[in-house]
């Protein structure tokens, strides 16, 4: 609290958080001021944490479906590049079938690193 004079004096708080319910001494000076409003804002609060519940379920599936997802492109591509490599192999040309699979497990290799390298920067 600062100070100037006897007659001015200036309170400041600051409160970072992103929870939805009001601290406790909040709760009790609203509830001085208006006592009806505090049961509205606690109704409130349950409302949105319940929204936020449904929002965090909603991310986690998405994000675990776009994995899946992920997961089962990649493994298609890779078996495409064997099968491409395989066939290109045994119909006369064994170097090019050799790079062409090679360069496709390199290529979902690299990927795969790739992203790991992100996430552990992060």
């Amino acid at each position: 609290m600062a100070r100037r004079g006897d007659d001015a004096a200036v309170l400041m708080t600051a409160r970072d958080s992103d929870s939805p319910i009001l601290p406790v001494d909040e709760m009790e000076r609203l509830y001085q001021f208006r006592p009806d409003v505090v049961d509205w804002v606690l109704e409130q609060t349950k409302i949105e944490a319940e929204s936020r519940r449904q929002l965090q379920r909603e991310c986690h599936l998405r994000l675990l479906a776009e994995r899946r997802l992920g997961q089962i492109f990649g493994f298609l591509m890779g078996i495409s590049g064997i099968i491409g490599g395989s066939y290109v192999a045994v119909n006369g040309s064994p170097t090019a079938g050799g790079i062409i699979a090679t360069s496709a497990i390199c290529t979902l290799t690299v990927a795969f690193l790739d992203r790991k390298k992100k996430e552990d920067e992060e």
